[in-house]
C-alpha cells in the first residue's frame, strides 16, 4: 500500500474516543470561558481572533486528553508506532508532590516523574529537601529520589504529616487522635496533644515551633510544641475543614463548610464571610503572597475553585474554574504564578494562570500516570505540594 491509499483509508475510518475526546475538550474550553471576567463587547476582528485562539486551545486539549491519546495510539498501531503517555513541562517552575491510590510520586519541573513508595500522605519539608510520608504504622523521611533517611513506627496507623517550615526542626503527624511531634532527625518522637480532628495539623511561621490544630469539632488550639504552652484557644460554633497559615504568619485562614474566617496570629477574628450557596468549602489553598486564598467548592452538579482576597473583606470571589464532577486538590505553584486544580472525572491536571484566567493548561493522563494501580477514581492524584521557588 503506497502513501496516498493509506492516507485515504485512515481518512475514511473513525478514530476511536474521537467523540470523547471533542466532549473533554468542550468541558475545559468552556469551563475558562466561564471564569474569565465580563468586559466590553469586542469589535469584530477581535472577536474573530479570540475564536481563533480559542479554537488552538481546543486543539491543544484535544491532544492533551485521554481520546486525544487514543487518537495517537489507533495511528500508532497503523504506523508501528505506539508513543507511551507523558506529562509535559509544568508551566512554571518548581516539583509536585503528589499522592494517589498506588503511592506518592515527585513530577519534575520537566514533566518527567518518579515514585517514592506506597504512602497514602506527604508532605515537603522547607526547600524541598525531603519529604514526611506515612503508610500504616510508619512515618519515613526520604530524599526527593525516594532513598530513605529515618522511620518512626507506632502501635497504630499514623497520617497527616506535617513538617514545620523554616529551621525544619519539626515533623507533626497524627496517631488515633494524638498529636505525636518529632525532630527532624527522627529523634525524639513526643505525644504534645489528646483529641484532635482529622485536620492536618498546620504549623505556623515564624520563630519556635508553634502549631495549630483542630481539638474536637468546635475548638481551635495554638501551642508552643517546645514548652507544650497554649497560645491561644478559640471556641468554634461549627466544624472547620481546613486551616492555614498565611506564609508571613500574620493570619490564619478556617475553612467551614459554609463560611471563610481569617484569624489573627494572636486568635483574633479579622473576617468572617459566607460562602455561596449550591455548595459546600472542602479545602483552601493560600497563596504565597498570603493575600489571597482558593477555596473549592463541592455541589452535586460539579465542582469549582473561587478566589478570595484576604485584604478587601467585603469583595466578592472571582471564580477561577469549575467542571463537572470533582476536584481531589488544589495547590499554587511556588512564584504564584499557576494554580493546579486536579480534576478527577476528566482524569486531568488544569493549570490555571491567577494573572489572567484565560490561561489553561492540562495534563492529561494523569490517572494513568501516577495511579496504575488504582481500580477506580475514588484515588486520584491529588497535590501535596508544589516546591519550591528557585
Amino acid at each position: 500500500m503506497n502513501e496516498s491509499e493509506l492516507r485515504d483509508r485512515l481518512r475514511g475510518e473513525r478514530a476511536p474516543g474521537e467523540h470523547q475526546a471533542g466532549e473533554r475538550t468542550w468541558r475545559v474550553v468552556s469551563a475558562a470561558h466561564g471564569a474569565r471576567p465580563r468586559g466590553p463587547r469586542r469589535p469584530p476582528r477581535a472577536r474573530v481572533l479570540v475564536a481563533a485562539a480559542a479554537a488552538g486551545a481546543a486543539a491543544l486539549a484535544v491532544g492533551l486528553t485521554p481520546a486525544g491519546a487514543d487518537v495517537r495510539e489507533w495511528i500508532g498501531d497503523r504506523l508501528d508506532a505506539t508513543p507511551a503517555p507523558s506529562l509535559s513541562r509544568l508551566p512554571t517552575g518548581g516539583r509536585l508532590l503528589t499522592v494517589a491510590n498506588d503511592g506518592a510520586w515527585v513530577v519534575e519541573s520537566d514533566g518527567s516523574v518518579h515514585g517514592l513508595g506506597a504512602y497514602s500522605e506527604a508532605d515537603w519539608s522547607p526547600r524541598g529537601l525531603f519529604v514526611a510520608a506515612t503508610r500504616g504504622r510508619r512515618l519515613d523521611a526520604l530524599e526527593p529520589d525516594g532513598d530513605l533517611r529515618w522511620s518512626i513506627t507506632r502501635p497504630a496507623a499514623v497520617g497527616r504529616p506535617s513538617w514545620a517550615p523554616g529551621d525544619g526542626e519539626r515533623v507533626a503527624y497524627l496517631e488515633r487522635g494524638r498529636l505525636r511531634v518529632a525532630i527532624g532527625d527522627g529523634s525524639g518522637d513526643q505525644l504534645v496533644a489528646r483529641g484532635l480532628a482529622a485536620l492536618t495539623p498546620e504549623w505556623r511561621p515564624g520563630p519556635g515551633h508553634v502549631i495549630s490544630y483542630a481539638h474536637g469539632d468546635r475548638r481551635l488550639v495554638t501551642r508552643d510544641v517546645d514548652t507544650r504552652r497554649v497560645v491561644w484557644e478559640r471556641a468554634l460554633s461549627r466544624a472547620p475543614v481546613d486551616v492555614q497559615w498565611t506564609a508571613d504568619g500574620r493570619r490564619l485562614a478556617v475553612l467551614f463548610a459554609d463560611a471563610l474566617a481569617v484569624l489573627t496570629r494572636d486568635g483574633r477574628v479579622a473576617s468572617l464571610r459566607d460562602l455561596p450557596g449550591g455548595g459546600e468549602g472542602v479545602e483552601l489553598a493560600l497563596h504565597p503572597s498570603g493575600t489571597k486564598v482558593a477555596v473549592v467548592m463541592s455541589a452535586a452538579a460539579g465542582d469549582r475553585v473561587l478566589a478570595y482576597d484576604l485584604d478587601l473583606r467585603r469583595s466578592p470571589p472571582e471564580r477561577m474554574f469549575g467542571g463537572r464532577g470533582r476536584f481531589t486538590g488544589v495547590s499554587w505553584s511556588p512564584d504564584g504564578r499557576w494554580l493546579l486544580v486536579a480534576w478527577r472525572d476528566a482524569d486531568q491536571w488544569i493549570f490555571i494562570g491567577s494573572t489572567d484566567v484565560r490561561r489553561v493548561a492540562a495534563f492529561s493522563h494523569v490517572g494513568e500516570l501516577l495511579d496504575p494501580g488504582g481500580e477506580d477514581s475514588s484515588g486520584f492524584p491529588r497535590p501535596a505540594g508544589w516546591c519550591c521557588a528557585g
